[in-house]
């Protein structure tokens, strides 16, 4: 083989490295759905468990994402205003695959010889792969569509964004009210109800206490409060989308009860309160306004970056929430003297590691600390140079 086609060959490989990694939650997902009709309900249950697991020690081991290289760059489309967007496409489908086939399944005739414990596992399985791939969809994916439309039609990117947030949980709306004009308007601000509450020594409440109540019961007590005292415009378009929402979302619930409670509701979840919000909270802890990028946090993984579409990198998307999702590590490479002169708190595991350190039950104090110290460098300084906040 001669030099161009070994090079062509690399490219194409490494190409379908990325969708392959991109998509890697939804495929799982649809994995361990449709393996039930092979090794029944419960393995997929219990092996939720054993693969995240892996996962989070995967994300502990690998070096600093780095910026996309120009020969695995995509071409621009004409239908997404940016080309690598075609990613985040490919991940919605195989999310709304992936629930598909559970409700199909679910109500196909081979659930017929099920017994009440076989359902209660494949309603175990199915919520907790699927919301693990649902949060990704909404809460990193949506999140960017909110910066940033993923379509060059206005009306495109306003219908499939009232779609996509659907089964997330939340009218698309309400999702982009509470990020854009709440939580990126007034971050570290008490105007700004998405962040867990502070105590007097600046400390986040107990993430338990914040996760329980992060959907949808507080942020239902502050949409209604906001939008009671909105301009009438913006409260006429909450109370449209909000009915939108409401009969799209009670859908399943009219199908069969059970499905709607087992995997429609439960799958959200664990989407909203056992990843969004141990995330939310991770990419916060400790952050203040006293300087420009001690905001928030950074994780540097390449096995985390790459599979949750580059949302370690938190401070830079803060500091320029125009930049592109996938534009994000280069950013991140032109602002570390920035980063450092600041004292901006970089670390070089992912989220899930930091939210398990966050989440300690017996000593969560030992637990905080040492996020805040951080963990020894990746041995390559000039790729990810660990950077601790104030109270590193």
């Amino acid at each position: 083989m001669d030099g161009s086609r070994l090079a062509g060959a690399r490219t194409l490989l490494g190409l379908a490295v990325d969708v392959a990694l991109r998509g890697l939650y939804p495929l799982l997902a649809l994995g361990a759905v449709w393996g039930v009709l092979l090794w029944g309900p419960w393995p997929s249950a219990v092996g939720f468990f054993a693969v995240f697991h892996v996962l989070r020690y995967a994300e502990q081991h690998f070096g600093a994402a780095r910026p996309l290289p120009p020969e695995r760059r995509l071409r621009r489309t004409r239908l997404l205003a940016h080309p690598e967007d075609i990613h985040v496409v490919v991940y919605m489908l195989l999310y709304w695959a992936g629930l598909a086939s559970a409700f199909a399944i679910y109500l196909g005739p081979e659930s017929g010889a099920w017994t009440p414990a076989d359902r209660v596992g494949f309603c175990l399985a199915a919520g907790l792969w699927l919301g693990l791939a649902g949060a990704v969809n909404t809460g990193i994916n949506y999140h960017s569509h909110t910066h940033r439309g993923i379509f060059k039609s206005r009306w495109l990117n306003r219908w499939v964004g009232r779609v996509w947030t659907i089964p997330g949980g939340f009218p698309a709306f309400f999702w982009s009210y509470k990020h854009l004009v709440v939580h990126h308007k007034h971050l570290h601000e008490q105007a700004d109800w998405v962040q867990p509450k502070r105590a007097e020594d600046g400390r986040y409440e107990n993430l338990y206490r914040y996760i329980l109540l992060y959907w949808p019961w507080r942020w239902a007590r502050h949409f209604y409060v906001d939008f009671s005292r909105a301009k009438p415009a913006v409260r006429r378009r909450a109370i449209r989308e909000l009915v939108f929402f409401l009969v799209c979302w009670s859908l399943p619930f009219f199908v069969d009860v059970t499905l709607g409670l087992g995997i429609w509701f439960f799958h959200q979840w664990v989407s909203n309160v056992g990843v969004m919000g141990p995330g939310m909270y991770a990419q916060h802890a400790g952050g203040t306004n006293e300087r420009r990028l001690s905001h928030s946090n950074t994780f540097l993984c390449a096995f985390f970056n790459k599979t949750m579409f580059n949302a370690g990198f938190h401070i830079e998307h803060t500091a320029r929430p125009g930049v592109h999702w996938s534009e994000l590590p280069a950013l991140h490479e032109s602002m570390k003297d920035e980063l450092i002169a600041d004292g901006a708190h970089v670390l070089p595991y992912g989220i899930f590691k930091g939210a398990g350190l966050l989440s300690s039950v017996f000593n969560p104090d030992a637990g905080y600390e040492q996020f805040m110290r951080g963990e020894p460098d990746s041995g390559r300084p000039e790729e990810s140079p660990r950077v601790m906040g104030s109270a590193g």
